[in-house]
C-alpha cells in the first residue's frame, strides 16, 4: 500500500517532473520511460510477491508446478473480479486514494480470516472493527486527497485555484479557476 501511494503521488506530479505545463500533451517517449521508472519498484515487489506466494502453495505437495499453477489461477480469478468491481463499483463511488485504502482493509480482513478462523467471535469483532475504521476514515481520506491535488495545481501554476476534481472510469477532471474563469482539466 505505501508503494502504491507513493506512486499515485508520484504520478499526479508527473507534469512538475517533465515540466509539462497544463494542457499540453506530455510526448509519448517521456510517457514510456516515467510509467517505467515509476512502476518498476512496484512490480518487482509484486513479483516478488507471487513467487513467494506460489512456493508457500507448494507445501502442499512436493511438484513445484502445483504451487505454480494453483497461484496463476486464484491471480487469474482475482484480476477479473477485481476488474469488473473496481470498474463498475469502486470507480464511481469512491475516490482514489479511498480505493486504496478500501483494498487495504480487504487485505486486513483477508489476513484476520485466515489467522481467526478457528474463533468465530474474533473473526466478526476485527471484521466489524475493519468496516467502522474504514467507515470513520473515508471522508478524511477524500480531504486529504482534495489538499493533495490543491497542491498539485499550485504547484504547476501558483495562479490557478483548484476547486475541485471528480475521478471517471477513464481520466480524472480537475476543475481550476483563473482570474473568474473557470477551466477543466483533463488529466
Amino acid at each position: 500500500p505505501l508503494v502504491t501511494f507513493a506512486q499515485i503521488l508520484v504520478v499526479k506530479f508527473v507534469r512538475v517532473f517533465l515540466y509539462t505545463p497544463p494542457g499540453e500533451f506530455l510526448s509519448i517517449l517521456d510517457l514510456l520511460g516515467f510509467s517505467f521508472v515509476v512502476l518498476s519498484a512496484g512490480c518487482f515487489l509484486w513479483g516478488l510477491l507471487f513467487t513467494l506466494g506460489a512456493k508457500s502453495l507448494t507445501l502442499e505437495k512436493d511438484e513445484l508446478w502445483f504451487g505454480v499453477n494453483k497461484a496463476y489461477i486464484i491471480e487469474s480469478l482475482g484480476s477479473v473480479f477485481g476488474g469488473l468491481l473496481f470498474s463498475f463499483v469502486f470507480a464511481t463511488l469512491f475516490s482514489t486514494l479511498q480505493i486504496v485504502f478500501l483494498i487495504v482493509v480487504i487485505a486486513w480482513c483477508v489476513v484476520f480470516w485466515i489467522v481467526s478462523s478457528e474463533k468465530k467471535w474474533l473473526m466478526a469483532f476485527s471484521l466489524a472493527g475493519m468496516v467502522v475504521i474504514f467507515a470513520v476514515l473515508l471522508q478524511p481520506i477524500r480531504s486529504l486527497e482534495q489538499k493533495i491535488n490543491a497542491y498539485q495545481w499550485s504547484f504547476i501554476n501558483d495562479k490557478l485555484t483548484f476547486v475541485r476534481s471528480i475521478d471517471t472510469k477513464y481520466q480524472n477532471l480537475s476543475l481550476l479557476n483563473l482570474e473568474n474563469q473557470h477551466t477543466l482539466y483533463a488529466d
